[in-house]
């Protein structure tokens, strides 16, 4: 028997095949991919909404958006219900701009409680139900007589946010106009003449 010094050569496993498994891009893609659909989805949820008096067989349902899903919100609906009735939810609106964060809701029967929820839709489908709002009683008063408007509000503070906006205060006293329910307020606004303090 021959013995040399020389140590046996180890056996090699081959690697090539994982190796480009492992660095495959094509995999890694894919994978992507998929995290990024998993991240896609209908809106959340709308935040609980508030109510306020529009007429007296009517309401404001204002609300506030939440996240899109990874989409952009094509349009909000408005469902209510009797206070304490069971039975599914009335649709009060749909196909609402997203632009709008406030809806009428009318035909609403006089001295009656609803509550009312909101949902967001995207290309991905709708979310779901906003929580209900406290319930509302449609007050009905059509034995008074409301007047117009004759004193306004008055401004209580002005700041500059930046080069083009402004921040405005006002105060407004309901009791002034015989608690004439107001829908909303007009802002106008001029240039002024730096050399005339009176405009």
């Amino acid at each position: 028997m021959y013995i040399s010094g020389r140590r046996p050569k180890p056996d090699i496993v081959p690697s090539k095949d994982i190796q480009i498994q492992k660095d495959d891009p094509g995999t890694s893609t894919q994978s992507s991919n998929q995290s990024d659909n998993n991240r896609l989805s209908p809106p959340e949820a709308p935040d609980r909404p508030t109510i306020s008096m529009a007429s007296e067989t009517s309401v404001y349902v204002t609300w506030i958006p939440r996240g899109n899903g990874g989409f952009p919100i094509q349009s909000f609906r408005v469902e209510y219900k009797k206070l304490k009735q069971s039975g599914d939810w009335i649709l009060g609106a749909r196909d609402i701009p997203p632009s709008r964060l406030s809806v009428e809701i009318t035909d609403l029967e006089k001295g009656t409680s609803f509550k009312f929820r909101v949902r967001a839709l995207n290309i991905l489908g709708e979310s779901q139900p906003s929580a209900a709002s406290k319930p509302y009683m449609v007050s009905g008063y059509t034995n008074r007589v409301y007047e117009r408007p004759v004193t306004g509000p008055y401004i209580t503070f002005t700041e500059a946010i930046n080069e083009t906006t402004i921040m405005l205060k006002w105060m407004y006293t309901p009791s002034s106009n015989n608690n004439t329910p107001i829908h909303g307020f007009y802002i106008y606004y001029r240039p002024t003449d730096s050399d005339n303090d009176n405009d």
